[in-house]
């Protein structure tokens, strides 16, 4: 960001260009790391009220079917509980 900065003054449409800028470039997680960041340095700053929204991510609640393990293959490891 520093570079994108370069001695300009941060606005709120600045730093919404520039997060903008992010999610073209980087997966959702990415971009809030990065917005964390900003946030952080701008409480620092003492400017709260620039503050950006995190984005939203939705996560997955099941796994795809391939990483699923076959019932032959649970019931061998639920099994295989090594007490014998």
């Amino acid at each position: 960001m520093s570079k994108e900065l370069a001695g300009r003054e941060i606005t709120k449409e600045f730093l919404l260009t520039y997060r903008d800028g992010l999610m073209q470039k980087y997966k959702p997680q990415t971009v809030n790391g990065n917005i964390s960041a900003i946030n952080a340095f701008l409480t620092f700053c003492g400017l709260p009220d620039m503050r950006l929204k995190l984005l939203k991510v939705q996560r997955q609640v099941f796994l795809e079917e391939e990483k699923e393990l076959p019932k032959e293959e649970y019931t061998r490891l639920f099994n295989s509980n090594g007490i014998d």
